[in-house]
């Protein structure tokens, strides 16, 4: 079987980013030691691997490093449409069916009980067809909607 046009260019993206720490705590008030965020980030992700969808970068892997480093390695297809929309805004065919490839995506998501927080084009990435893969959508569910995180997740 040949590949298709899109897995010839793939590409990959590694992100970083720190787990919040407990602040001194050591124990819940159950009296159990807290778990390590890394830990439940790490095992949260590993959900978000499973997802399979055409207009979505999968996932490939997550790792746990020191001091509650989470590194983050996933696909990454095409142009984004932050600098890809001076060439299709003109044309209301193409624009349709990037809407609907991402409503179909944000669909998908929704219905694994997936919410993304970061939207954006710079995001939604456009392969040389102009087909959609959005970018960066699983944050928000690995961090607890941000509770794991000293930082905000997703922009206004």
């Amino acid at each position: 079987m040949s590949p298709s046009v899109s897995s010839i260019n793939s590409k990959f993206a590694a992100t970083t980013f720190y787990a919040k720490s407990h602040p001194g705590e050591t124990c819940g008030t159950n009296g159990l030691p807290l778990t390590l965020n890394s830990i439940a980030i790490f095992g949260k992700a590993h959900t978000i691997k499973a997802l399979k969808h055409p207009n979505l970068c999968q996932y490939l892997d997550f790792i746990r490093s020191k001091h509650e480093r989470i590194l983050v390695v996933s696909e990454y297809h095409g142009t984004s449409l932050e600098e890809k929309f001076h060439m299709i805004k003109s044309n209301h065919q193409n624009i349709l069916r990037i809407f609907h490839q991402i409503a179909t995506a944000l669909n998908f998501l929704d219905q694994n009980d997936f919410v993304v927080h970061n939207l954006e084009p710079k995001h939604i990435l456009l392969d040389e067809l102009n087909n959609v893969k959005i970018f960066n959508y699983g944050l928000f569910n690995m961090t607890n909607c941000g509770e794991y995180v000293a930082f905000p997740i997703g922009n206004l």
